[in-house]
């Protein structure tokens, strides 16, 4: 496929903007992406992106770490939309969005119980992941998808119910980033002064020679 004129539709609240598709071979095969850069020299602050409803994964190489620079694949036929950092909602601003959705919304009270259950573990998820707590974020983290899916037929009819998991759900998704952009910066950091170590250790015969004269007495001490 000549990607020259091939284009993914994306969507910034009511702005539908078209970013140019790049392509790669592996095992033979064309593989179709967009690379995240090209959409933030538009919007900046675009991070994280959705289509149909769900998150989109970033492309991963073998050892599941994220490809550079940063991609996700192409979509054809279908419109992406751009989440930002402005556009997110704070862990808080979620919790007290709880309230005024479960008044608003035709839920059962069995509904309402569980997504109030779900609201509990998405802000016990947030402190955990401040506290640096994974084992417990991930505890945390399973329960909220497994409620999640009970809630789905529940969901299909509150579309207000759904685009507040929904957003839980994206937050989970950008602290984990974050979390994992940290401990990046953490490993290179370590890898560095290994390194460095093992040098000073390998070679600790002085790298920097000054040759003086043999011979003392033609030393000019002006």
């Amino acid at each position: 496929m000549h990607t020259e004129d091939t284009w993914q539709q994306l969507q910034y609240k009511d702005e539908i903007v078209s970013v140019k598709v790049h392509s790669s071979t592996e095992d033979d095969k064309e593989v179709l992406y967009i690379l995240v850069e090209d959409i933030q020299d538009h919007f900046p602050d675009a991070n994280t992106f959705r289509c149909g409803g769900k998150l989109v994964n970033f492309m991963r190489d073998t050892d599941g770490k994220w490809l550079s620079p940063k991609r996700f694949a192409y979509r054809p036929d279908e419109v992406v939309e751009i989440i930002t950092t402005k556009s997110a909602s704070s862990p808080q601003q979620l919790v007290r969005q709880n309230t005024t959705v479960l008044q608003s919304t035709s839920a059962s009270p069995a509904d309402k119980d569980k997504f109030h259950l779900l609201s509990a573990h998405f802000q016990n998820y947030f402190k955990a992941m401040e506290n640096d707590q994974k084992e417990q974020a991930d505890r945390l983290q399973s329960s909220f998808q497994q409620g999640f899916s009970e809630l789905h037929a529940a969901l299909d009819r509150n579309l207000d119910l759904q685009r507040q998991l929904n957003d839980m759900q994206q937050y989970m998704v950008q602290l984990q980033e974050q979390t994992l952009d940290r401990l990046a910066v953490i490993q290179g950091r370590v890898q560095a002064l290994l390194t460095a170590t093992y040098e000073l250790h390998e070679y600790s015969i002085p790298r920097l020679f000054i040759i003086l004269p043999k011979d003392p007495s033609t030393w000019d001490l002006r």
